[in-house]
């Protein structure tokens, strides 16, 4: 029967060796949920795991766990974590259901968040990533893409992003460009105050789930239904054949260059740029079936 959530499990990714066990981390080990909805590690080599029954920080030893009602004097505003960024300044980003605040190791406060309008919203926040200017960008499901104005503000973009309502996952390439794969608007590029659209069929659309640079400096882009694919110098999105139709939902870069990429109920694959090649689920637990799990989150 396959897995209906990825319970955290440690696969040491970086070592380079791809037959490898990991660690179990369950919300009957340690976790506080089974429900992990991203797994993030900071600048001081803390990881970071949003779940949907809390935030909780690994020290390589135990957890540290952040509930709303356990934490009531820190002022975390709902359990429902979706995501956490650590900017360069070392202040966290903690995106939940119907809240976004900050955290500085002591205290969550609020983030004020503005629509186009200049409303005060109750955001349901799916992302975050911080540009190389220094901006922190959130993605949001209703209310598209933020920024940050300040520490206590964050304002919907307007402009040629005015009608992207929702966020899934975006990132920042090496030439500045900023890319978001949307709900219902395809792959956008936000460059300067421009946008270009791509899978803007119908049938592409809604299928697009992640976007990520490699280290060759080409655009990926993974989908649901339907593999991945690579921006060619023409200028245009080429389907990778190796890929079929698997349903990758996100693409993480590592150390060595490879794509570790997530399917959703599939377990996850290594692919290689430079050769082209794909090897499907490299990682084994003998608590989990991976081969045939959902996998939430890859760091």
């Amino acid at each position: 029967m396959k897995s209906k959530v990825l319970t955290f499990l440690f696969l040491f990714l970086p070592l380079g060796i791809h037959s490898q066990t990991g660690k179990l981390f369950d919300a009957d080990k340690q976790l506080s949920s089974s429900f992990v909805c991203q797994a993030y590690l900071d600048r001081d080599g803390f990881i970071w795991v949003a779940t949907r029954n809390g935030l909780n920080k690994y020290d390589g030893y135990q957890f540290r766990i952040y509930k709303k009602e356990k934490e009531a004097e820190l002022g975390m505003a709902s359990n429902y974590v979706n995501c956490i960024l650590q900017d360069r300044n070392g202040l966290f980003f903690v995106g939940m259901y119907g809240a976004l605040q900050s955290f500085n190791g002591y205290r969550f406060k609020d983030i004020k968040v503005h629509d186009l309008q200049d409303r005060i919203m109750p955001p349901y926040v799916t992302c975050f990533t911080e540009r190389k200017n220094g901006d922190v960008m959130i993605g949001t499901s209703g209310h598209g893409l933020l920024r940050l104005t300040d520490k206590e503000n964050a304002h919907q973009v307007g402009g040629p992003l005015a009608d992207v309502i929702g966020v899934h996952q975006m990132t920042e390439d090496q030439q500045e460009r900023l890319w978001l794969v949307t709900e219902e608007q395809g792959l956008v590029c936000y460059v300067g105050n421009k946008s270009y659209r791509y899978f803007e069929d119908e049938f592409y659309r809604t299928q697009l789930r992640s976007v990520c640079e490699g280290r060759d400096g080409k655009i990926y882009v993974g989908t649901a239904k339907n593999g991945l694919f690579v921006l060619t110098e023409k200028g245009t999105f080429e389907h990778i054949a190796v890929t079929g139709n698997l349903p990758i939902v996100e693409i993480y870069k590592n150390r060595k260059g490879e794509l570790l990429l997530r399917y959703h109920g599939k377990g996850m694959g290594i692919f290689q740029p430079q050769t082209g090649m794909l090897q499907n689920n490299p990682y084994y637990s003998r608590e989990v079936n991976l081969s045939q799990s959902k996998c939430y989150s890859i760091v």
